[in-house]
């Protein structure tokens, strides 16, 4: 079983900083940036639950998005002699 992330939380932070060191691994990437999104609204995420899908999203997810919709992770690439 996953451990449960919670932003802030260790596992959360190592989820991001592993994420961050396997993409800086690789020598055709550049300027990467990893930051924390804020908590999605719960109206977004009632609405995904319901017109989207039909089912509804698990209690501990809706908990989640409620304190942090996940993170926005950028970057530039090389692609032959130009990034």
């Amino acid at each position: 079983m996953l451990p449960l992330l919670r932003p802030g939380s260790e596992s959360f932070e190592g989820v991001a900083h592993d994420l961050a060191q396997m993409l800086e691994e690789n020598p055709k990437l550049r300027d990467i940036d990893i930051s924390e999104r804020p908590p999605a609204r719960s109206a977004d995420v009632a609405h995904w639950d319901y017109s989207r899908t039909g089912v509804k999203l698990p209690e501990d997810l809706k908990a989640f998005l409620g304190v942090s919709d996940g993170l926005n992770i950028t970057w530039s690439a090389r692609l032959g002699r130009s990034v």
